[in-house]
């Protein structure tokens, strides 16, 4: 005979085993995305500009910035010329294949900044896109960093974290800016000379040798530190923030500027002239940005994006001939050819009279 009994007390431990699983399961996505705003599909910003899902992203003065942290989402930017602002919230992938944090295809002249991107497979992707800006990024945990094909080119890097990370490029592209180059966790990284070829002695924050991911993408002047990203920014403050920048003015040799050479902070797009003005016995030979050569006008007009370190370096004027000193040495000469030639004529003259 059945035990309908032992039946009912089996399928009822089956089904709390279903819900204990189910809760299980729940709990376990809770978690995963504590902090993290998380949905299916891409968030999209298309070709006018426009935003699928706004409640994550904000516009405001022609920058679009994060509002929260994101999960397992894409965001595929399909417009040129914009700003995509991280404002220091992280995207955070699923670290499954395929998964991508930032996605760039056939651009132009787009910048991202301010992102934490973690756990993706790809962090960000430039297909095909050229002369787009991506600064002040920290890339972690990720199976590739950065990739930018062939057919593209011309990105520039600057200011970013890659905390045990590669970067996959087959493009020609510049891995350092006005402030130096990129954080790399995994190189090692000595700083005891600084200038434009860092031959010269003394620290300048960057490392003295190079790091060449291939050789047509060189880091020129690797970061010895981390790079720090702000922290968040409410619409309240997105809306009020002017954004300052650090100009600091240096001089090498004898002479001086005007402004006076010091630290000043200027907003963001303003622009400021610069005169440099030699001592008595010098010239002024160049000006120096970060330890590279600028600009050789004594005169330039700076506008602020970023901090910026400029030196106005002056050489010793080269010595004036002197002109009487070279008169005295031809007299001398003419005087010894005139010598010379009157005891030749006096021979030849007592050798004729023989």
């Amino acid at each position: 005979m059945i035990n309908t009994k032992n039946l009912r007390t089996r399928a009822t431990l089956r089904e709390l085993r279903i819900i204990e699983l189910a809760v299980f399961w729940f709990l376990l996505s809770v978690l995963y995305s504590f902090n993290m705003v998380s949905a299916q599909g891409d968030i999209i910003i298309d070709g006018e500009g426009s935003i699928e899902e706004e409640q994550f992203i904000i516009f405001h003065e022609g920058i679009l910035y994060l509002t929260d942290n994101i999960a397992a989402r894409t965001i595929v930017v399909q417009v040129n010329d914009v700003i995509l602002d991280g404002n220091g919230y992280t995207l955070q992938g699923s670290s499954s294949p395929g998964s991508i944090g930032i996605e760039l295809d056939d651009l132009r002249n787009v910048t991202i900044r301010n992102f934490r991107i973690i756990k993706h497979d790809i962090g960000l992707s430039l297909k095909g896109s050229e002369n787009n800006f991506v600064y002040n990024n920290s890339f972690q945990d990720n199976n590739i960093a950065v990739t930018a094909e062939r057919e593209g080119g011309g990105n520039k890097f600057y200011s970013n974290n890659f905390i045990d990370q590669e970067v996959a490029v087959s493009s020609t592209n510049t891995w350092y800016g006005d402030n130096g180059g990129n954080y790399w966790s995994h190189i090692e990284k000595e700083d005891n000379y600084s200038g434009p070829y860092q031959s010269e002695l003394g620290s300048d924050g960057f490392s003295d040798r190079p790091y060449y991911i291939d050789e047509y993408n060189i880091d020129n002047f690797p970061l010895m530190e981390q790079i720090i990203l702000p922290d968040h920014k409410e619409f309240d403050d997105v809306v009020d923030t002017v954004t300052s920048y650090e100009l600091i003015i240096l001089t090498k040799g004898r002479g001086t500027t005007d402004p006076a050479p010091g630290t000043y902070m200027l907003e963001e797009g303003e622009t400021i002239t610069i005169t440099s003005t030699p001592d008595e016995g010098w010239e002024f030979d160049r000006w120096l940005l970060y330890g590279s050569e600028f600009s050789v006008n004594s005169s330039i007009k700076v506008t602020m994006s970023a901090d910026k370190r400029l030196e106005a370096v002056f050489s010793e004027e080269p010595a004036e001939p002197n002109l009487l000193g070279l008169v005295g040495v031809l007299i001398a000469v003419l005087a010894l050819w005139y010598f010379f030639k009157m005891i030749r004529t006096n021979r030849d003259r007592r050798s004729g009279e023989k």
